[in-house]
């Protein structure tokens, strides 16, 4: 997904089950707190974020581009 800086992206789902966790980025995000089933996330500077599920790491996961 491609964003802006000032747009928010909106996950959601189970973060008890699945947390989000962040593996690369030109600054570290606050992503997930583990509850809840939405959270919006800003992500402050230009670069590639990537994601993941913490518990299903190989098969959940992708990318927030900020160009």
């Amino acid at each position: 997904m491609r964003v802006t800086t000032s747009q928010d992206v909106t996950f959601s789902g189970n973060f008890t089950f699945h947390p989000l966790q962040q593996v690369c980025g030109p600054t570290d995000v606050q992503m997930g707190n583990g509850f809840g089933s939405t959270e919006a996330v800003r992500f402050p500077q230009f670069g590639t974020y990537g994601y993941r599920c913490a518990i299903h790491q190989t098969f959940e996961q992708g990318a927030i581009r900020v160009p």
